[in-house]
């Protein structure tokens, strides 16, 4: 899964793989799971805009230790 910046050629970082696995949990998880929390944190890993997304992979899985 690539990150929209990657696709557009535009510069990217760590964020990109962010969205990758945000959409590989989505993948996962789809069918699987009701809990709309979990879903939240999807949405935000997955967000066009890199600056929307978690800022760091510490962030990402802090907020999902805390579901």
């Amino acid at each position: 899964y690539m990150a929209p910046e990657r696709k557009k050629g535009k510069n990217y970082d760590f964020r990109s793989d962010i969205y990758s696995l945000g959409c590989v949990f989505e993948e996962l998880l789809k069918g699987k799971i009701d809990s709309e929390e979990i879903y939240e944190i999807i949405i935000k890993a997955t967000h066009h805009e890199p600056s929307k997304r978690y800022q760091t992979i510490d962030e990402f899985v802090e907020a999902l230790r805390n579901l």
